[in-house]
């Protein structure tokens, strides 16, 4: 993995292996590269976020378009994280500025509020801006001090790449111990882009 800063100063990272770990704020020199992840996550979490931040807690946000059928491999991986780990998990559905609620309405919507994960009805993709969250699928994850310690896509697809990769860096990044580990784990992004995204927004 090579890590790069690019011109508008986010942080990318070359990588081969499905998931890796890289200290923040720089990344550590690493072998090779067949893809690029450019961390848009903020480091901390975003206080101006309506999306509650438990102080003391891990916690994990899934940004997904309602009707993304890959969601529910996202969703069972989710739950199973949340099981290891004890960190809940919210999924972001995200929506166009004029969504109402029956847009969000979708059996994706509907499977993940039966099994008792959070939900979240993003309108105008506000909080995926502010979470620096693009493609469907993409998870957050922060440690109990609100640090970033997951950024990438909890379920990825494509040649080369598992279901797997991505929940078990998200396991990894939730079980880092606290105060004493900065290193950011990461998945690849598969996932088709939300739109729209609120990119004027703070």
């Amino acid at each position: 993995m090579i890590g790069r800063h690019d011109d508008g100063g986010r942080l990318v990272l070359l990588f081969a292996l499905a998931f890796v770990a890289i200290s923040v704020p720089s990344a550590c020199p690493c072998r090779a590269a067949n893809a690029v992840v450019t961390v848009m996550a903020p480091l901390d979490w975003p206080v101006e976020s309506m999306m509650k931040r438990m102080q003391g807690q891990r916690q994990a946000i899934v940004f997904v378009d309602p009707n993304d059928y890959r969601g529910r491999t996202a969703m069972s991986q989710a739950i199973e994280v949340s099981a290891r780990s004890g960190a809940p998990f919210t999924f972001c559905f995200v929506g166009p500025a004029d969504a109402d609620e029956a847009y969000f309405d979708t059996p994706l919507f509907g499977a993940i509020r039966r099994m008792g994960l959070g939900v979240h009805r993003d309108v105008g993709g506000v909080e995926a801006s502010r979470f620096g969250a693009s493609t469907s699928g993409v998870c957050v994850a922060y440690d109990a001090r609100g640090r970033l310690c997951f950024f990438g896509d909890l379920a990825p697809t494509g040649p080369g790449y598992t279901k797997e990769d991505g929940s078990d860096a998200v396991m990894k990044g939730l079980s880092r111990i606290r105060g004493r580990s900065d290193h950011l784990f990461l998945s690849p992004i598969t996932g088709p882009a939300l739109l729209p995204i609120a990119a004027d927004q703070p």
